[in-house]
Formats: structure tokens, sequence, C-alpha cells
């Protein structure tokens, strides 16, 4: 019992002093971080030199030898997105994210512009009222500050999925002109009559944003409220549809059972509709989409239905991957909001930790070409998938209690 709150005490500890580091790193140990990184980027990278020259890459990491007393904690922290960010490519990144600190708000880009998506449950009248301004700046100028952060060669969905995110980030926001102060903001929204409020939100740990009860600005779709919060579903509804939400990959041992439960629905002729739902998948590992793929075209679905597979701006990586997987294998059509990845792009070809801050990061270090291109001019190459359907979220109708993807589908015949 002893030693077990012992641990406990030593992990507790840990994190502690693991967060302290990064405040009392020394200038040399910075500075060994930014060329440990640098050097594996340009030795270990497919094509290191796409979007700036050598000389460019190189004189960054040195003018920070100069600069670098006179920075910020979040400034460090953004130089070193700064470096990931010069092959122009969202596989080669580092993972600063849980070092910034936010505001309590989380936003989306709908077709009719940003808003806020969830918000603490104390401001709860403000979910899903549009975000017009911060600090003064107009949103728009707002994303077009915190996108030079982004990658530049990532497709609009990559952008869209990462400036709704940086948007919210205290830090970067502050680094990059946008507000006044690290620690305060001015929101400006704008409820559905069109009556505009500026509201001052607080910033607060990566870790306290995790503790929040969420308020939303719409009832979810009940089809998918049954679904909330698992990272693996399958349901039916209509009489016809199976409906598969795959937001994270299970372990195989669960993938097995899962399926052994689904075989009889596959082979029901009554079930004319299959829907596999990747919008929120970005996973590493689809060992379980693969097997799950087999299943279903052995089960001969095809033959009285047909698949659908829904994508949206967090599909990425493996996810993305397996999605032309389904299209090969099942015919799937593919419906929704393209993915975050370029169909003819990158993979992780390294991974490692900074010596000194302990950050990770990952390096690209192959190419993958999954659309086809009539050039190999990269650019006439697509930057998206080519989808069945592009169907956009649309915030009106999601008021309404309904998902713009599954509403189309179904009334497919």
């Amino acid at each position: 019992m002893h030693s077990f709150k012992l641990s406990i005490l030593l992990v507790f500890i840990t994190g502690i002093t693991f967060a302290q580091d990064l405040n009392s790193l020394s200038k040399p140990q910075w500075l060994e971080d930014y060329d440990k990184l640098a050097y594996n980027i340009k030795a270990r990278h497919v094509n290191p030199y796409a979007y700036s020259t050598k000389e460019q890459f190189n004189n960054i990491v040195m003018n920070l030898g100069y600069s670098l007393d006179e920075l910020t904690l979040a400034e460090k922290l953004v130089e070193l997105m700064r470096i990931a960010n010069q092959p122009g490519d969202g596989k080669t990144s580092v993972n600063v994210e849980p070092y910034f600190n936010y505001y309590p708000i989380e936003l989306f880009w709908y077709s009719d512009g940003l808003r806020v998506e969830k918000i603490q449950s104390s401001m709860k009248h403000y979910a899903g009222h549009q975000v017009i301004a911060i600090d003064g700046m107009s949103v728009l100028d707002a994303a077009k500050k915190v996108q030079e952060l982004i990658p530049s060669n990532e497709n609009l969905y990559y952008r869209s999925k990462w400036d709704q995110r940086w948007l919210r980030n205290a830090d970067l926001l502050h680094v990059q002109g946008v507000t006044n102060d690290p620690a305060t903001a001015i929101f400006t929204l704008q409820d559905e009559k069109g009556n505009k409020e500026d509201v001052k939100l607080d910033a607060i740990s990566f870790s306290d944003l995790k503790k929040i009860e969420w308020q939303m600005g719409y009832s979810l779709d009940s089809h998918l409220e049954q679904t909330k919060g698992k990272d693996y579903n399958v349901t039916t509804f209509n009489e016809f549809t199976i409906y598969i939400k795959m937001s994270h990959y299970p372990e195989m041992t669960i993938m097995k059972k899962e399926v052994e439960s689904l075989l009889p629905l596959l082979e029901n002729k009554a079930f004319t509709h299959l829907l596999i739902d990747l919008r929120e998948n970005d996973s590493s590992s689809g060992e379980a989409m693969q097997y799950l793929a087999k299943k279903i075209k052995k089960s001969d679905f095809d033959e009285h239905g047909k698949t659908y597979v829904i994508t949206g701006r967090e599909t990425f990586g493996q996810a993305f991957t397996d999605t032309y997987m389904l299209i090969d294998e099942l015919d799937a059509l593919l419906v929704g909001e393209p993915g975050a990845h370029n169909p003819n792009n990158f993979e992780i070809g390294y991974s490692d930790v900074l010596p000194h801050s302990g950050i990770s990061y990952t390096v690209a270090g192959s190419t993958i070409r999954m659309q086809p291109s009539e050039s190999d001019d990269m650019d006439k190459i697509p930057t998206t998938m080519i989808m069945h359907q592009r169907i956009s979220p649309d915030y009106e109708m999601r008021k309404k209690g309904l998902d713009e993807v599954l509403d189309w589908i179904i009334k497919q015949p």
C-alpha cells in the first residue's frame, strides 16, 4: 500500500517537474532542441526544401541564437512550429498543443462563417453564436494570422480544422498580434437576430480545458445521440440503414467480436444502406478497418445494398488512407466534406522527442499517391478527395436536430 501511494506521488511530482522544466530550460538547451528538430527534418524529410531554400531554413535557427533571450515561453514554442512548418506538410509537426493556454470555447467553420460550437455551460446562451471579431480584429483577419502557423501546402480542410482550434489558443492569438493580452480576450459574438455583444473570456490551461462542462449550440441528430462519446458503435435506423461510427479504431479483439454481431445485419436484405462514419477519425492504425472491410466484402452486402463512407475535416492519417481502401474494396460512395489529408502527399517516416523539452515531433519520410493525376506537375495534382457528393456542414440543419450528411444519404434509393 505504501509503495502504491509513493508511485502515485512520484507520477504527480514528475508531471509538475516536467511543466516547470520548459520555463527553466537554458538558452543552450533550447538551441539544441531547435538544432535537433531542424537537423532531423533536413536529414530525414523526403523533400525538406520544397517551400523554402536551404539558406532560409538555416537562417531561422541561426537567428534564434540572437533573439532567444527576449522570447516568452509561448514564442519559443511557436518557433518550434515555424521550423516544423518549413517543408509545408502536416505530417512534419511538433506536438506543442498541450503546452499552450486556451479560451473556454470550441469553434467551427460552417458555410455561413465561424460559430461557437461549444462553450462552458455557465455561458450556454452564447452557444451557436457567430464569431465576428477577436479583440476588435475581424475573425477573417485573425484567421489569416493564425494560418501563418499552419503548414502551407495542406488543403483547405486541414487548414479549417487547425485554424478553428488555434483561434481559441490564447498564446498563439497574442504571439500573432491578434490580442493585446495573453490572458484575456474580447470575442464579439452575434446572435440569430443580428445582435452583437462583446464577451470577455479568460485563458485556462490545456488540462483545465478538458475538465469543462460544455454546452453545444444545437441538439445532436437523434441517430448520432446514441453514439455520443463512443469511439466505435453500430446502430440501425429507418429499417434499412446500418450506421457504423468509428471515431477511433478499436483493438482487433474488440473488432472481431463486433463484426460477429454485424454479419447478420449485413446479410439481411432489408438493409440497403451501410454508413461508415470517419468524420472524427484521425487514428494511426487501420488493422481493424481492414478486417471490417474484408468481412463486409465476404458478406456480399453489395448485392443488395450500397456502402457510403462519410468523411470530414478531422479525417486524417490512416483513416484517410482507409477511405480509399473502402472505395476500392467495396465500391463505396464518398460523401460529406473532404478530409484534411491531401490524396497525394506524405506519410510519417520518423518520430522522436526533443532532448531537453521532451516535446514529441514527427517528420514526413515518404510520398504516397492515392488519387490519379494526368500529370506529374504538382500544381495539377488534386489536393482534396474526389467526392461522390460533397456536403458542407450546415448549422441551420443541425439547429433543427438533423445531420446534413445522414439526411442526404437516407433519402437515396
